[in-house]
């Protein structure tokens, strides 16, 4: 479960602290690491092959996401929001 705590840096500072679940790090940082090959000016290309055999070629970050299969359910709201 995610809890806050806040820390107060001076009189007019207020830093919002969270400490999250280590799965959903795990799965956030998946999907970076899916697209993260793609993004700039010198990114590559992603071959996408789906159940039926289906090829997409792209570079487009919300397209490679939207043709993942995502199972947990904060990289399923990352997609949908993408």
């Amino acid at each position: 479960m995610e809890t806050a705590n806040k820390v107060k840096m001076s009189d007019q500072q207020t830093v919002i602290v969270i400490n999250l679940n280590p799965y959903i790090v795990m799965a956030v940082q998946s999907l970076s690491n899916i697209v993260k090959s793609s993004l700039g000016p010198q990114g590559l290309d992603k071959m996408l092959v789906d159940d039926i055999g289906d090829v997409t070629i792209t570079n487009d970050g919300a397209t490679i996401l939207k043709q993942l299969e995502v199972q947990h359910p904060a990289a399923k709201v990352l997609v949908e929001l993408s």
